[in-house]
């Protein structure tokens, strides 16, 4: 039986405008063992209407961010479930708006990195909400096209990465503010690099990001020798890669990869070998696509599926667990399109709801025997 958590909502005035605390009773868990909290909905804790949230990121305090892709702002959430609006549609307030924001970063001095895919800009906010625009800056014709910027990633020196779906193009934004193109459309020179739909980037710069259209993943390393690591054949044993969207990289050097038409994830170790290691279906059932995924410092990976609405996790060992469906916290606080994954410090995992406006806290149970896979 599902046993969830009720809810007190503590509106409150704070630096920057409304804010709100979310507070909620000691709760049981779901049927998958996990402990479920609607940390966010529609109204974003009253600081501000959340629209499609779909990209997040945790900070090393804790914070999570979660962009409004119809909203047109990022929201800021605290571990005590402070809400803070940290960028919306007028972005810098400059004339630079922020339009469409799908993805959002956190460099390590912890701050906010977003684009806005129609705006085609890229921000960058301090923690005390100081906005920076980094793209587009400098001499039109010295800086590289960047078309519909949908995804943002960071390295270990706070260099920027953003993925130009309109553009086939991966361009780096050093910290000095110079603009480049890491990874563009004829790809390896031999494979092509066709609207990119997810990117990953390691501490040392290493760039690995997917072509939905050419079903592929290239590895661009910091030297620039790029190469393709995947593509539409997967591991070659009838279980390919279909319009991958989620890219994720662990400490030991491996990639993970979902494949959203194909419904499943494939690794590929630090040696090139590709397996796969979440099938389409389970126990005869189908599981339907794939979306977002992250790794865990231990390495274990938690992963959405975004047909079935449901959150996955997989172990270093292989077990395959389900922690959470489309129930989500209970009646009335569903989830519907899960689209995007965070990971806090304490290992608790963050869900969005895309087409239900809300954003779930995740306790995962303690690791078991496996359910299956």
């Amino acid at each position: 039986m599902h046993m969830f958590c009720r809810w007190m909502v503590v509106i409150l005035l704070g630096f920057g405008g409304p804010v709100s605390a979310l507070a909620a009773e000691p709760g049981g868990t779901n049927i998958y063992g996990s402990a479920v909290t609607r940390i966010l909905d529609e109204s974003g804790g009253g600081a501000a209407t959340l629209k499609r949230p779909r990209g997040m990121a945790t900070d090393a305090a804790g914070n999570l961010f979660v962009a409004g892709q119809f909203s047109n702002n990022v929201l800021r959430v605290s571990p005590s479930g402070r809400v803070d609006v940290m960028i919306d549609g007028r972005g810098d307030g400059k004339g630079h708006k922020l339009l469409v924001p799908r993805s959002v970063a956190v460099d390590p001095d912890g701050n906010l990195i977003v684009a806005g895919e129609k705006s085609e800009t890229v921000f960058r906010v301090s923690p005390k909400g100081s906005i920076e625009l980094l793209y587009p800056t400098g001499a039109k014709i010295q800086r590289p096209r960047l078309r519909r910027p949908t995804g943002v990633a960071t390295d270990g020196d706070g260099n920027v990465y953003v993925i130009g779906q309109g553009s086939n193009n991966v361009v780096k934004i050093a910290r000095d503010g110079t603009v480049s193109t890491r990874l563009g459309s004829e790809g390896d020179g031999v494979h092509r690099f066709d609207r990119p739909n997810a990117l990953a980037v390691t501490p040392d710069g290493t760039i690995y990001a997917a072509g939905a259209r050419s079903n592929n993943v290239f590895r661009v390393t910091p030297e620039w020798k790029i190469s393709q690591i995947v593509d539409s054949f997967g591991p070659r044993d009838g279980h390919g890669l279909r319009f991958p969207v989620g890219l994720a990289a662990d400490t030991l050097g491996n990639v993970y990869v979902t494949g959203n038409n194909t419904a499943n994830v494939l690794k590929v170790d630090p040696e090139g070998e590709v397996t796969i290691v979440a099938l389409p279906s389970r126990d005869g059932l189908a599981l339907s696509a794939c979306s977002d995924i992250v790794t865990a410092p231990d390495g274990t990976v938690y992963f959405a599926r975004v047909g079935k609405d449901a959150l996955w996790r997989l172990t270093p060992e292989g077990r395959l667990d389900q922690l959470l469906d489309e129930s989500g916290a209970g009646p009335g606080e569903r989830l519907r399109s899960a689209r995007g994954l965070a990971l806090a410090p304490d290992g608790h995992v963050y869900i969005s709801g895309f087409a239900s406006d809300n954003v779930f806290r995740v306790v995962p149970p303690p690791l078991g025997p496996a359910s299956g896979g």
